[in-house]
């Protein structure tokens, strides 16, 4: 809104050139002068203060009356949704209103019932009982809980069993293609926050299509995962972008680190289900050569530096009827430990291994029938 064909003096105050008129959303502040004013007409509003709309009724009146002298300002401004931080002083200004010494967080006393509340919830999920105090804000209840000598008991279990997740580890496709992906480059750790600990599983790789296979995994036993993108800062030009997929489960996380490093209770566990395990350790650990001008150069190759795992993934491919053979490489720098190798290269089974496993990656696209 804009005023136009009216006559407003322009006065100078110290050194700042203003116009005999003020804002209409009741803050009691002048209009700057502004060049382009000549173009478009003098405003009503200063900007950012045309929030609120028309006059106060009595009832905006008789709520900033009752909740001024008590309530912050971004209290009232959920009172009064229709006006702005400068109305709201300048109507208070008006009816001559002044905030009291102290200022109370909701203006309102503790019922009963809220102090009982806090007292029964307040140990057990902490700051979380804010969701069943609506009204109180989060510094108000930590003040009240202090005053009342109230803690947060830190024996208490951080997840409340009612929110906790539960994935399904009985055996299946997902379970098997997943416990694969762990072996290789997957991953399980335990970071502590202040409030307690996170307990998660994930995966890093530069491939979008392995990073949702893998949560797509999680998700069928009954996981919450997220995928995002992380980029490199421009020190690390030399390193590529790539996504981390991260799930939260104390569940899975106890029982994986229990069962990890136990190979006879893994084969029972991804039995029948074999070709789903390979994918995932392929994608994680494999990789492919495919040479268009001399056959005999097709390989594939799968590493690691554990030779038990080697031995255990050699056994099952094996059982696939596949002949990789099993090599050592002892020669990779200082501080740098053996690498076991698996290496095929027959190219029919070269094929054949492609066709079975069906990796989503390292799967050789067009050329899988070289």
């Amino acid at each position: 809104m804009h005023s136009t064909g009216e006559e407003v003096r322009v006065i100078e105050v110290e050194g700042v050139k203003y116009y005999d008129k003020y804002c209409k959303c009741g803050c009691g502040q002048r209009i700057k002068v502004r060049p382009h004013h000549k173009w478009c007409g003098i405003p009503d509003y200063i900007s950012g203060h045309n929030v609120t709309h028309g006059e106060w009724s009595e009832k905006e009146t008789k709520i900033l009356r009752e909740n001024y002298p008590t309530l912050a300002i971004k209290e009232l401004r959920r009172l009064l949704p229709n006006k702005s931080e400068y109305a709201i002083y300048g109507k208070a200004r008006e009816l001559g209103l002044r905030k009291t010494k102290v200022i109370k967080t909701s203006g309102v006393a503790w019922s009963e019932y809220e102090i009982q509340t806090l007292k029964e919830l307040y140990p057990k999920i902490g700051i979380k009982v804010s969701k069943k105090l609506r009204g109180r804000t989060k510094q108000s209840i930590i003040t009240k809980a202090n005053s009342l000598g109230i803690k947060v008991n830190r024996d208490q279990p951080r997840v409340l069993e009612s929110l906790r997740k539960h994935p399904n580890l009985s055996p299946s496709p997902a379970l098997a293609y997943i416990i694969g992906v762990l072996l290789g480059d997957g991953w399980t750790n335990k970071i502590k926050v202040k409030w307690g600990y996170y307990n998660r599983v994930g995966l890093g790789v530069v491939e979008q299509a392995f990073a949702n296979a893998f949560a797509d995994a999680l998700r069928k036993i009954g996981l919450n995962p997220t995928i995002c993108l992380i980029r490199r800062a421009k020190k690390y030009s030399n390193r590529r972008d790539y996504y981390k997929v991260t799930a939260v489960s104390v569940e899975f996380y106890e029982w994986w680190n229990k069962i990890k490093d136990n190979y006879e209770y893994l084969a029972e566990l991804i039995k029948s289900y074999e070709i789903d395990f390979i994918r995932g350790f392929y994608e994680s650990e494999g990789s492919l050569y495919l040479d268009n001008k001399n056959g005999y150069r097709h390989k594939i190759s799968i590493h690691n530096t554990n030779e038990e795992l080697i031995d255990f993934v050699l056994k099952l491919l094996v059982k696939l009827g596949f002949h990789f053979r099993k090599y050592k490489s002892e020669n990779r720098g200082k501080n740098r430990k053996t690498l076991y190798i698996l290496l095929l290269q027959r190219k029919a089974e070269i094929r054949r291994f492609l066709t079975l496993i069906n990796p989503i990656i390292k799967n050789g696209g067009d050329q899988v029938g070289v």
